[in-house]
Formats: C-alpha cells, structure tokens, sequence
C-alpha cells in the first residue's frame, strides 16, 4: 500500500491519511505554499523567482555567446516577469486554496508528532523512499560510520572553514591563469559564484538494501568554492574512462545478458563457471588520497596526446584535483568538519577519481580471466 515508505524497526505515531500525503513520494510539492503560508509579500517572491530564472537563463544565453542586451531577449525576459505575475496574482480556486491549507496542517502535525516520537525521517539509498527510524539509533549509526572509516576530521578553531576554501580556489585559478595553464573561458567556468557561495553540508542516506542497514554519506556541495572545478575535472577525465574501459563496462542488466550469451556461444560458459561479485565498501570514503593522486597521474599520462589531456598539461589537472579534495570540508552538527581520506560523494570528481584509482587495483583480475577465457565487468 506504502510504496514510497520503509520503517526501520519503527512504531510511527501517524495515520493512514498522513502516511498516504507522505506516500506521494519524494518529489511531491504542496501546492501553493507560498500564496499562504510564506512570510514574504508576493511581490517579493515574484522578484525572487523572476531573479533565479533569470539568472539561469542568461548563462544558457551567454554560453551561446547571445546577448542579453538583443531585443528578443528583453522581450522573453519580459515574457516571464508578466507570466509569473499573473500566475502569483490570479485568484486561486477555493478547492485548491483549502487543498493546499488542508496539506499544510497535516505537514506541520506530522512534523510534531514526528518529533515528539523522536523519529529521524530522511531518503533510503538507491532508491526513492522516505525511512522512519528512531532518531537515536540513526545518530549512532551515523558515530559507527565515522569512526570507522575516520575519514572525517573535526576543526577544531570553531571557526568557517569557507573563506580560506574560497582563497585556495581563486589563489589556485589566479595562478594558472596567469601561467597560461588554462584559457580565460577555462578560468570563467570553473570561477566560483560569491553571490551563491555556501558551505558544504553532509547528510546521511540509509542504506536499507544492505544486511546491517549501514548509511551513505552525501556531502551537498553545489554550492561549494570548487564545485565548478570538480564538474570541469568530471567533464574532461570521465570520456576518457569511460573509452578505456569500454571493454570491462556493463552499461545495463541487457549488456550483461548479451555478453554472457556471447560468452556460451563461445562454448567457455559450463556447467562449472563461477560467476562472483565484488562489493567494495565505502569507496568513495575510504581510498587513500596519496594513492589516488598517484593513480589519477598515471592514468593521465597513459591517456596524455603530447603530453596532455585536451589542452590541459597533466600538471595542472593533478593540482587542481587536489584543489578540489583539500577543500572539502562541510558543516554537521553545529560543527565543521574536513574530510581527510578519498572524495565526498556528490562531487562530481570523486566518481571518477574512485573509478581510475579501482582501475588499476582490477588490472591483475583483469589480466587472469583473459587469460582464462572468463569475463571481467563492472
């Protein structure tokens, strides 16, 4: 009945009609909240939202090399001030306004029950369910991962991390920029945004596919001084991971079937063939940064044309991947906190630093099941 829902062990103190709201799933959006319930006047909410779509749009523009100032722009720019305020300005139906003030009760009484019970409510792992678990046993689950991997360092000053983030990054750019390392439209895309710079958050998924019920750390770092470094790095290395490893990649579940029937029609698949799993357990926490650093410049090199990747000298990605992990702090608890070992899961680097860096740790199996006529993919 409760397809979006998974109970941890847990008693929830809510009803069928208040679980059947939640069940609605993960992108469910009230409707208009902002009419009722927002403390702003609807004029600013319009310049709110006018301001962000805005924003958004002049970048696709300029990335086009499209002016803003052409009169077609001004007059879709126009365009989208008068929708918004119609739509922010229209009369809202009774039915939907006492829809919306319905949901709007039942939400705030979840949240009080909720927090009265002492539930901790959040996103499972790999999947789009909400979890119900008793805050308490969530909290040592989260202490249990920490201490285990140590891979998080408290900093102990007190103080924000972001402004010496923020100096590393541009000092970093600065620097190249002026060296000739990387071209002006390559310093632009990777220079942070100082009107949207934030400190990285953590939050912790669970993992309710495992045994144990263990958590996955996601570190929120769109905003984040090198978020722009770490998408470019993704952007340049991952097309060429992906090219060497075309042979050892199962794109889907259809590739694997294809290849095994590829495999019997060979005549290697018996009645004895072993077919074994790996699961590496927090990879993305628990590689070494020394060896990943060192994985991802030989990588470099095998892949480099003249001694470079694309127009970047091997030099200049390696220091600005290290750019991206010595800034990867984040604030939890009140408190904040540097992570000292791999990647933080939600940059989009960490992925393919993870990926060469077990590329070379898989050479050998690699090298035996050619060898032994079996079949190597992840």
């Amino acid at each position: 009945m409760f397809l979006c829902l998974y109970f941890a062990n847990t008693i929830i103190p809510l009803s069928n009609e208040q679980l059947m709201i939640i069940n609605k799933g993960l992108k469910f959006i009230p409707p208009c909240q902002n009419h009722f319930f927002s403390n702003k006047p609807i004029q600013k909410i319009i310049e709110r939202e006018y301001n962000r779509l805005y924003d958004e749009n002049v970048k696709n523009l300029t990335d086009y090399t499209f002016p803003t100032t052409d009169a077609r722009a001004k007059e879709y720019f126009l365009a989208i001030r008068t929708l918004l305020e119609q739509l922010y300005m229209k009369p809202i139906p009774n039915k939907i306004a006492r829809n919306a003030q319905y949901l709007s009760r039942m939400i705030k009484s979840m949240q009080r029950q909720l927090h009265r019970a002492n539930i901790a409510v959040g996103q499972t792992d790999k999947s789009k369910l909400f979890f119900f678990i008793d805050a308490q046993d969530y909290e040592e689950k989260i202490k249990n991962y920490m201490t285990k991997t140590n891979a998080y360092q408290e900093i102990t000053s007190g103080i924000c991390p972001l402004a010496d983030n923020l100096h590393l990054v541009i000092l970093l750019l600065d620097h190249l920029r002026g060296r000739k390392d990387i071209t002006y439209e390559q310093c632009k895309q990777m220079y942070p945004n100082i009107k949207k710079l934030e400190l990285t958050h953590i939050y912790f998924n669970l993992k309710v596919h495992k045994p144990d019920i263990s958590v996955r750390p996601i570190v929120a770092s769109i905003n984040a001084p090198a978020r722009l470094i770490s998408s470019f790095l993704d952007q340049i290395l991952t097309p060429i991971y992906n090219h060497a490893t075309k042979d050892i990649t199962f794109i889907n579940g259809i590739d694997v079937v294809r290849k095994l029937k590829e495999y019997q029609q060979q005549g290697y698949l018996t009645s004895t063939t072993l077919f074994v799993i790996f699961d590496v357990a927090d990879l993305y926490t628990m590689i070494p940064r020394d060896g990943a650093i060192a994985a991802l410049t030989r990588f470099c090199e095998k892949n480099a044309i003249n001694g470079k990747i694309g127009t970047l000298k091997i030099s200049t990605i390696i220091q600005l991947a290290c750019v991206v992990l010595d800034t990867n702090s984040f604030a939890y608890k009140k408190k904040y906190y540097r992570q000292i070992k791999g990647g933080a899961m939600g940059s989009p680097f960490t992925m393919v630093l993870a990926n060469i860096y077990m590329l070379e740790w898989e050479q050998k199996l690699i090298q035996h099941q050619k060898i032994h006529n079996g079949i190597y993919g992840r």
